[in-house]
């Protein structure tokens, strides 16, 4: 991966998100873009890096928060020994997000905040891989354990795909399947064979069990190899049966505590 873009925005989990996109430029040795998208819909809950948005002054106060975050960034990144830049754009953080995405191999975000807006949205339609970092994380290896969640689902290949830069740097992989297989899908075999065509050498965990939840299982399984991150098919079934009976994905993102890289 030689493009990495991550998303300037006031959430609490911020730093930690620009912690792990900086592990993966230096690990991959990539180029960091920056991107600001200061939109008025976006930030009117937020309160600014100097202090809240109120009502009666959005246009100064966007204006301010939009100067300071960006000194914030490019101060820390000016420190870091890796080649960055910085874009600040004024409206459409969803379609902005898209477009720089699609020239890049790796988009960094943080785990879904509920007042911001916009995260599934750029999860659904981007074709780009989705790097999705805890709001709490303290550190992060990208050549740690990596294990790769799998139900076989074209989702879960593609994600697959896409991690494999990532994958190939990594100390071990494994791939942790979950339940049974249903017709159509990719079985495991070929997902290792996949991967060792790419060098990569594959351990195999396979939990037949049925019952019980899924999200809850694969989180047992990542704490238990100890892995550093995971690789996850995302919204393998539609996002309003997700939205109504709950979901994998949906779960995942609420309860994760190690850095999921996501495709579709």
């Amino acid at each position: 991966m030689k493009s990495i873009l991550i998303l300037v925005s006031p959430e609490s989990g911020f730093n930690a998100r620009l912690d792990a996109a900086l592990a993966i430029v230096r690990t991959s040795g990539a180029h960091l873009t920056a991107l600001q998208v200061v939109d008025m819909t976006m930030y009117e809950a937020y309160p600014s890096f100097a202090g809240p948005i109120y009502a009666t002054s959005y246009l100064n106060d966007l204006e301010v928060f939009a100067r300071e975050g960006k000194e914030r960034v490019e101060k820390r990144l000016s420190r870091e020994d890796v080649p960055w830049d910085f874009i600040n754009l004024n409206a459409d953080h969803v379609g902005n997000a898209l477009r720089l995405g699609s020239l890049a191999d790796l988009i960094v975000c943080s785990q879904p905040d509920p007042l911001f807006p916009g995260f599934e949205s750029i999860l659904m339609a981007s074709r780009t891989p989705i790097m999705v970092v805890p709001t709490k994380l303290t550190s992060f290896d990208p050549t740690g354990r990596a294990m790769v969640a799998w139900n076989g689902s074209f989702e879960a290949a593609n994600a697959l795909r896409a991690a494999i830069p990532l994958l190939k740097l990594s100390a071990s992989v494994t791939l942790v399947s979950v339940g049974k297989s249903g017709k159509g899908d990719f079985p495991s075999t070929d997902a290792l064979q996949y991967l060792s065509r790419h060098g990569i050498d594959a351990e195999l965990r396979e939990d037949t069990e049925t019952g019980g939840f899924i999200a809850d299982r694969l989180q047992v399984e990542a704490t238990a190899l100890h892995a550093a991150w995971m690789v996850l098919g995302a919204y393998s079934h539609s996002r309003t049966l997700e939205a109504v009976f709950g979901g994998v994905t949906k779960t995942m993102l609420k309860n994760m505590d190690i850095p999921m890289l996501l495709a579709r």
